[in-house]
């Protein structure tokens, strides 16, 4: 039978998972991933329409996670969190940007939580970019089997204060603190 000769991950958290499981360490190389820094370049990139459709006052702030709407994904968790803040008397409006099999189950619980007016399905965009650039704060759930979610990149490109969780790869490109804060 035969096997590769190497194997890349996309972090380290990746590495050591393939390791774990029997994968010898000089066959595993670590080449992060990457997206077009021209295209999530925060001095091109308006966000002011994206902003205006979303909704919400002018000083209302937009917490917005991009990524399927997945357990996977945290959006359970995305939901509680923005439902903690409108409980706090937070004006926050939470934004999910991307689809999945379960989104009438999601809007079920935002219902549930008392918040389906704080929270907007904005499905599938390719309008990511600007999407970003509306966002005061940019989430990220995910539970793991990540390897290094590649919206973090993208919203760190863009200048965006970032909220993630301490899964996988994620803490290898968000110091806790420094560069976002991780949960």
């Amino acid at each position: 039978r035969k096997r590769p000769h190497r194997i890349i991950a996309v972090s380290a958290a990746v590495k050591d998972a393939l390791i774990a499981e029997g994968v010898k360490p000089e066959r595993v190389a670590v080449v992060f991933g990457s997206f077009d820094p021209g295209r999530f370049d925060p001095a091109r990139i308006d966000g002011a329409a994206v902003r205006a459709e979303f909704g919400g006052s002018p000083t209302t702030s937009l917490v917005i996670q991009v990524g399927a709407l997945t357990a996977k994904k945290g959006t359970d968790d995305f939901l509680r969190a923005i439902a903690a803040l409108v409980r706090a008397g937070r004006d926050v409006r939470g934004v999910l940007v991307g689809q999945g099999k379960d989104d009438e189950r999601y809007a079920r619980v935002a219902a549930e939580l008392g918040i389906e007016s704080r929270v907007l399905f904005a499905g599938f965009r390719t309008d990511v970019p600007e999407v970003l650039a509306a966002a005061d704060v940019v989430a990220n759930g995910s539970t793991g089997r990540e390897g290094l979610t590649g919206v973090l990149r993208e919203a760190a490109a863009m200048g965006r204060p970032i909220v993630a969780t301490a899964v996988d790869g994620n803490p290898e490109l968000i110091r806790d603190g420094a560069t976002g804060l991780l949960v």
